[in-house]
């Protein structure tokens, strides 16, 4: 596959991870009769709508701040959602924790695009702890072990989209014009052969001192 089949699969993952986000997050203004503003969902949910146009259009820089959205959002629920008496406080904040790393290894590969396979695939292996953890606390529903498994095949793609973005190639201007001095060199060769050639016309010098010195100026 190449580089525009990773970019499409990397964008609809994050597209439709987006619009899971959004409707668990109504399931859960349902069921909690809560349906009040959750910035760290918003920051999150606009962190996969930009990282999903990013890939769609190849601006990397918006996948770039996508991520890190989506860091600054898990460190907002580490710190903020979660208060020390929630049930199984250490582990939620494991899982968030894990969250968090896959964006930063993200946002790394998005920058450092030569990494971006292997750090693509450490994103992806963190996914996959979370979906363990997540149905070892029977903490999990369709939503969301959809969700994560896009989040695996997101990482993956990801990875690999960065690695595979074109190089910028950097002009090093060795086959660039003569330099003046040569220029200047090849003006005073000619001059001078001019003036051989009038010598010897004029018969002030023979035809082999000519050819002599003609080899001699253009290093023959």
């Amino acid at each position: 596959m190449n580089s525009k089949i990773y970019k499409f699969i990397a964008g609809g993952c994050f597209g439709l991870s987006a619009i899971i986000r959004i409707v668990i997050y109504v399931l859960d203004c349902i069921e909690t009769s809560f349906f009040g503003i959750n910035y760290s969902s918003i920051i999150f949910t606009t962190g996969l709508i930009l990282s999903a146009i990013g890939f769609l259009l190849s601006k990397h820089i918006l996948c770039t701040i996508g991520f890190a959205l989506g860091g600054v959002s898990c460190l907002i629920d580490l710190f903020h959602y979660l208060p020390p008496i929630y049930p199984g406080y250490l582990i939620s904040c494991f899982v968030i924790i894990l969250e968090m790393a896959f964006y930063i290894l993200l946002l790394i590969a998005s920058v450092q695009k030569n990494s971006g396979k292997i750090l693509g695939i450490i994103a992806a292996s963190l996914n996959g702890i979370q979906i363990i953890i997540c149905i070892m606390m029977g903490a999990i529903n369709i939503f969301s072990l959809l969700f994560i498994l896009l989040y695996v095949v997101v990482a993956i793609f990801s990875g690999l989209t960065f690695k595979n973005s074109p190089k910028k190639v950097v002009a090093t201007g060795k086959q660039a014009v003569t330099s003046p001095s040569s220029v200047a060199s090849a003006s005073d060769n000619l001059d001078n052969l001019l003036r051989l050639k009038k010598l010897l016309d004029d018969e002030i010098i023979t035809q082999e001192e000519f050819e002599a010195k003609k080899k001699e100026m253009l290093n023959l």
